[in-house]
């Protein structure tokens, strides 16, 4: 027979779940800020405000806890893609809509920072690979879709083929995240979106283009 759980163990659940989320957010940014080779217990101790102690409860090891935090990352951004789904109508609304949810990141700069450690923390540490994989293929999944679904309609009339129009617009978007992630460009968000909408225009060449 089952006992179902008492208003103060899922307390204690709910606030245990709120500080291992607590500390995975703050490895996400001590890996931006230091680096994912950088990172100790001791910072994420101080910018999530607990000891390290109780980090070491919730994770066995360091490795463990950025490994975590680099799933954390995965899945907040993979939230941000689904938001916009297929649900609108209109194929070159969605690549709008999902052009704005990368451009709108509260701070460009960090986001590309964390991007571009976690790329280089996947190439020496496999088990890193399917996360950072699983992320790119969703974003080549939802913009894939809307330019499929716009050919089909005869709304979009992609300048090359489906998989060559798709590698120079995941390029570009590898290529900006370092720009900025280095410092080599502004993270001027607003030329960023301009930039980002003119060239999935010439790529994807919705109708009725001005």
């Amino acid at each position: 027979m089952s006992v179902a759980a008492t208003p103060s163990t899922r307390n204690g659940s709910d606030q245990a779940d709120i500080r291992r989320q607590q500390i995975l957010a703050a490895a996400v940014e001590c890996i931006s800020a230091k680096g994912y080779e950088g990172v100790r217990l001791r910072d994420v101790s101080k910018a999530a405000g607990v000891s390290i102690g109780l980090i070491q409860h919730h994770f066995e090891s360091r490795e463990e806890l950025l490994e975590y935090a680099i799933r954390h990352a995965s899945a907040q951004l993979a939230q941000r893609f689904h938001a916009v789904g297929d649900e609108m109508a209109d194929p070159w609304e969605r690549i709008e809509a999902l052009i704005e949810q990368w451009c709108a990141l509260s701070d460009i700069r960090a986001h590309s920072r964390l991007w571009l450690e976690f790329a280089g923390a996947a190439s020496k540490y496999p088990q890193l690979q399917p996360h950072l994989m699983e992320v790119y293929q969703n974003w080549d999944s939802y913009v894939r879709r809307a330019v499929q679904d716009g050919t089909a309609a005869g709304t979009l009339e992609p300048a090359m083929p489906i998989d060559d129009v798709m590698a120079v617009f995941m390029a570009y978007f590898d290529g900006y995240e370092f720009d900025i992630a280095t410092g080599l460009i502004d993270d001027d968000t607003a030329a960023l979106r301009r930039r980002t909408v003119h060239l999935a225009r010439a790529l994807f060449q919705p109708e009725n283009m001005p």
